[in-house]
C-alpha cells in the first residue's frame, strides 16, 4: 500500500497538465502529493495502534497465563500437601491403634508417632507432649517436656483454652478430657506459618485415646 502511494505521488505530475481557475498547475500537484502524503500516515499510524494493541493484549495474556501457573502451582502444591497430612492422620488413627493392640510399647515408642505427626503439621523440630493428671495436676507421662519446661500442669490446665500461643510456643489441649486426663502438645510457634487446629487437635484426642486404653489394658 505504501509503494502504491509512493507510485502514485511520482507519477502525479505526468497526470496534471493543468491548472484549474483556483490553483495552479504547480499547486495542484503540491495539494495532491500532500493528500496522498497524508494517506500514508494515516495509514502508517493506523497500523502501529493496531500493532500496539496486539502486543498490549498479547502482554496482559501472558500475565494471565503466568497468574493461572502461579495458582495451579500454589494449588498442587496445596493439594500435595492436605495429601500427604490426610496420611498421617489415617496412619495415627486407624494403622497406630492396630500396632497397639498386637503389641505392647512403651509410652515413648506409642506416643512418638503422633509427635512426629504433630512437628510435621507445625513445621518444627521442638515440640513435646505432655499428658496431665486432672485432679492431681502433675504430668502422668511426657515425652520431650524438658523442652518446655516453665509451662507447668496447673498453668496449662488453668488456661481453659483448646489452643494458644504463648512467647512463640503454640499450646494444643485435647477437645475434651477421659480417664481423668488431658493431652496438651507443645510446639514452637513457625514464624509466617498458619498451623492446622483441627488436625493437631485430632492427634491430641488420638494421644488421650491410647492413653485411656493403655491404662484400661495395664489393669486386665
Amino acid at each position: 500500500m505504501y509503494l502504491l502511494l509512493c507510485v502514485f505521488a511520482i507519477l502525479t505530475p505526468e497526470f496534471i497538465q493543468s491548472g484549474t481557475w483556483m490553483l495552479s498547475q504547480d499547486d495542484l500537484e503540491s495539494l495532491i502529493i500532500f493528500g496522498f502524503a497524508t494517506l500514508g500516515l494515516l495509514l502508517y499510524i493506523s497500523k502501529e495502534k493496531a500493532f500496539f494493541q496486539a502486543h498490549e493484549e498479547k502482554v496482559t495474556l501472558q500475565k494471565k497465563t503466568n497468574t493461572i501457573s502461579k495458582d495451579l502451582s500454589q494449588s498442587y502444591s496445596y493439594i500435595g500437601e492436605m495429601n500427604r497430612k490426610l496420611d498421617v492422620i489415617q496412619e495415627v488413627i486407624f494403622e497406630l491403634p492396630k500396632k497397639t493392640l498386637l503389641k505392647r510399647k512403651k509410652p515413648t515408642d506409642l506416643y512418638k508417632p503422633v509427635l512426629d505427626a504433630a512437628k510435621v503439621f507445625a513445621r518444627t523440630d521442638k515440640a513435646a507432649l505432655l499428658i496431665v493428671d486432672i485432679k492431681k495436676k502433675i504430668c502422668s507421662e511426657e515425652i520431650d517436656g524438658h523442652l518446655f519446661k516453665r509451662y507447668e500442669p496447673e498453668y496449662l490446665l488453668g488456661a481453659k483454652k483448646s489452643f494458644w500461643t504463648d512467647d512463640k510456643v503454640l499450646i494444643v489441649r485435647s477437645p475434651y478430657a477421659a480417664g481423668g486426663k488431658h493431652v496438651f502438645l507443645l510446639l514452637e510457634k513457625v514464624t509466617n506459618h498458619s498451623e492446622d487446629m483441627e488436625h493437631l487437635q485430632i492427634l491430641a484426642s488420638q494421644v488421650l485415646l491410647l492413653a485411656v486404653h493403655r491404662e484400661h489394658s495395664s489393669h486386665h
